[in-house]
């Protein structure tokens, strides 16, 4: 999750904004994630950073193509 929220916070810097309102995730069935650890995670990382209101929408991707991915695929920002 650490990793995903550094890309967010790094695509909403290079645009200015003054904060992330919500990330949105790609998971894949076979991608060995959690779901309720990964909230967890982002719950205790979002503190102190842009994303510190922000909600976290995951979509389930299920077996077949793209079944292993974990992809960060929006960063909804408010702009300063």
């Amino acid at each position: 999750m650490q990793s995903a929220l550094d890309l967010a916070v790094a695509a909403a810097g290079e645009g200015r904004a003054r904060r992330i309102v919500g990330i949105r995730l790609r998971l894949g069935e076979f991608a060995g994630v959690d779901v309720d650890a990964l909230r967890f995670a982002f719950e205790a990382l979002r503190p102190g950073t842009m994303a510190e209101s922000a909600y976290l929408d995951i979509e389930s991707v299920p077996a077949g193509r793209d079944a292993g991915c974990i992809e960060l695929t929006a960063v909804e920002v408010e702009d300063s």
